[in-house]
């Protein structure tokens, strides 16, 4: 009788176990807004874009991108924060930008993201000052 009182005075929303301990939900987009706070660190890296619309989910390889190109130490470090080296790896493979210089790349490559060399395309990644590399 106390069951069947409950029932019908509770809505349909209420929690039905309110004792238990609440579900968390694995809602990427959710985990990502929670870090938003750390990309204001970063925020000196995305001058070429309007920092409040950047979004962590949809702008990830610009922001990845900006962050290895023209970051320090303590920056990539904070991008690790944000987003898994593997993800960070992930990207900088599949989405390639020329942000890098030489010197630059090669330090990448072998000490932060350990990529070997044969997985990697260096005239994607190269600046250059006066155009793409061309091939005669």
């Amino acid at each position: 009788m106390v069951l069947a009182q409950r029932n019908s005075t509770s809505s349909p929303d209420a929690d039905p176990n309110p004792h238990w301990p609440k579900r968390q939900e694995s809602n990427i987009i959710g985990s990502m807004e929670n870090k938003k706070p750390s990309l204001e660190k970063l925020k000196k890296l995305f001058w070429s874009a309007n920092f409040e619309k950047l979004d962590i989910v949809k702008d990830k390889a610009y922001i990845i991108h900006q962050t290895l190109a023209f970051g320090t130490l303590s920056d990539i470090k904070l991008l690790f924060n944000i987003y898994s080296p593997e993800e960070v790896r992930h990207i900088f493979l599949k989405q390639p930008q020329p942000l890098y210089s030489p010197p630059g790349l090669n330090f990448l490559q072998k000490y932060i993201l350990q990529i070997e060399d044969a997985r990697l395309s260096k005239e994607r990644y190269i600046k250059n000052v006066f155009g793409p590399i061309t091939r005669p």
